[in-house]
Parts: C-alpha cells; sequence; structure tokens
C-alpha cells in the first residue's frame, strides 16, 4: 500500500475575506496579507534609540502598508493635524491589537484569569477569584 504524498500546496491568502475596518465613517479594506516590509516596521518599534515620534510614525507606516492602495491614503490623511475627523491614539490603541489578531499574531498580552496558585478549600488551584 502506497500513501499519496502531495507536493503542492497553493499557500495565496483567502483575498475574498480580508480584514475591514470603519473609522468615523470611513471604512478600510487590508490586504489578505501582511507584506513583510510593514511587519518589519512594527518589529523596529523594540528598538531603544527610537524616538516617540518616530514610533508613531512607524505604528502608521505598518498599518498604512496593511491597507489597500486606497484605503491606506485615506488612512495616513486621517492622522495629519487638520483632518476633519482625526484619528487619534484612543483609535490607534485599539485598531493595533485588533488587526494583529485578524492575521493571526496575538499581542502580548498577561493572562488576568491566570492562576495566582491559590488554593481553595478544597484543594482546588483558584484564579485568584
Amino acid at each position: 500500500m502506497t500513501t499519496d504524498i502531495v507536493r503542492f500546496k497553493d499557500f495565496t491568502p483567502d483575498a475574498d475575506d480580508p480584514p475591514t475596518f470603519k473609522v468615523h465613517g470611513n471604512t478600510y479594506v487590508c490586504l489578505p496579507d501582511i507584506p513583510l516590509d510593514s511587519l518589519a516596521d512594527m518589529s523596529d518599534l523594540n528598538a531603544e534609540d527610537l524616538s516617540s515620534k518616530d514610533k508613531l510614525a512607524k505604528t502608521i507606516d505598518f498599518l498604512v502598508g496593511c491597507l489597500t492602495e486606497e484605503s491606506g491614503h485615506v488612512f495616513r490623511e486621517s492622522t495629519q493635524r487638520g483632518a476633519p475627523h482625526p484619528i487619534g491614539v484612543k483609535t490607534l490603541q485599539s485598531l493595533v491589537p485588533w488587526l494583529m489578531e485578524q492575521y493571526g499574531l496575538r499581542p502580548t498580552q498577561e493572562s488576568s484569569e491566570s492562576s495566582d496558585g491559590s488554593v481553595d478549600d478544597d484543594g482546588n488551584l483558584t484564579g485568584g477569584v
């Protein structure tokens, strides 16, 4: 008995259902996958020699790089001073983790429900609840 070995696999991301979000009435359509140079922008954020201004610019570059060309243009304009409905820090704080999750990249967060090592009267570990 022989087992068939698959020698070909298509790794093309599903372009039919890309992440999409709305801010101040504008709908932004993301690319089916994060371009690697955009991902590199995010990895640079950990560099200690970057100023806050540079970190913010890299975050915006990352987000624009995840969007279609048209959405990226509108998004970048919406982050600028003088935009009718500017995208601000509160939006970025919600958007970045959500978008990373949409692409399967979970942001590193400490679990709020992790066990603190307490033991209840029955000898079971509790989650500090």
